[in-house]
């Protein structure tokens, strides 16, 4: 009987893997391609957060024209600049589809020398209501804006994102004379420079500026309103929170940055004008640098403080 041959079957070679070289080659791949994404995503967000914020402008502007349509005027600022007076921004809350919390509130009137209630927390109707003060709108509110719902600069009423140019709507009276003001009840039909050349509502962010509230006075008339004393994002340099708004540098002057224009948006900020067109400013605008003082700015021939006069006739080119 004859020996069976078995056949000899080849060795099977492990399947070779990644080299620890090779895994590292691979990681350091993908590293560069998500610190070439990033960047990307960043932008589209910003991009977003932009648009969104030109659509809450727009809202605004829309709101401010309705309310001229009702009243035959745009509204003050607020009556005067003394603490606790009700805003601009709340005699338009039926038009920014917030006509249930401006009836919660008792539909103040700007006008009036009735204040919003102090503090913040003041429950409306009283033991039973709300902090109503401190109610995020988000017409108000650019997503851009790294502040709370409530703004810790000015005793943590609701936070806004948006202030009038008081070349346009400024306070109802004279706080000192109690003479009314000739701009508390801007006509649009006044505005003789053109509403396609004059600035109307513009932005104020939290961290070069300290944002502003919606709801009135508080600490200092800028909180409601802005003026172009100098160039779009100038940072705030005082104290913020339970200290703000002193101790503002440089000094001499002060220049109540407090009551600037800024945006976190790359290079900019975002202005609805007084036709309702949005536009974005570029912080390298012509400004006039005689302009930054708390009494500013005075009228002259420098494009940011053209925007700020309704009629100082000159001629305005806005790129």
């Amino acid at each position: 009987m004859s020996a069976t041959t078995l056949p000899v079957l080849p060795l099977r070679r492990p399947r070779p893997g990644f080299t620890l070289i090779e895994l590292l080659v691979v990681i350091a791949i993908i590293a560069i391609l998500i610190g070439l994404l990033l960047p990307a995503v960043q932008k589209v967000r910003e991009a977003a957060a932009r648009a969104k914020c030109s659509n809450n402008l727009k809202q605004i502007a829309i709101a401010l024209h309705s309310y001229h349509d009702t009243r035959g005027n745009l509204p003050a600022c607020g009556e005067r600049n003394a603490t606790n007076r009700w805003s601009w921004a709340v005699a338009v809350l039926p038009f920014v589809e917030q006509d249930s919390l401006y009836r919660l509130l008792g539909s103040p009137d700007v006008y009036a020398t009735t204040n919003m209630p102090f503090p913040a927390t003041t429950l409306i109707p009283a033991t039973t209501g709300t902090a109503l003060l401190q109610t995020k709108i988000p017409t108000y509110r650019c997503p851009s804006d790294i502040l709370e719902d409530t703004n810790p600069n000015f005793d943590n009423y609701g936070t806004s994102n948006y202030v009038v140019s008081e070349g346009v709507m400024s306070w109802a009276v004279d706080a000192a004379t109690g003479k009314p003001f000739p701009l508390g009840k801007t006509r649009l039909l006044a505005i003789t420079d053109g509403t396609s050349n004059t600035l109307m509502v513009g932005e104020r962010d939290g961290k070069i500026g300290l944002g502003a509230i919606w709801a009135g006075v508080r600490k200092t008339g800028g909180v409601v309103n802005g003026r172009t004393r100098e160039r779009p994002n100038a940072p705030f340099l005082g104290n913020r929170g339970t200290a703000c708004c002193g101790g503002e540098q440089p000094s001499p002057p002060d220049p109540c940055r407090r009551g600037g224009f800024s945006s976190l948006h790359t290079g900019g900020v975002n202005f609805a004008l007084c036709d309702g067109s949005v536009r974005f400013v570029r912080e390298s605008i012509e400004t006039d640098p005689a302009a930054a003082n708390c009494g500013g700015p005075a009228r002259s021939n420098f494009t940011y403080q053209k925007l700020f006069w309704s009629d100082d006739g000159f001629v305005v080119t806005l790129d």
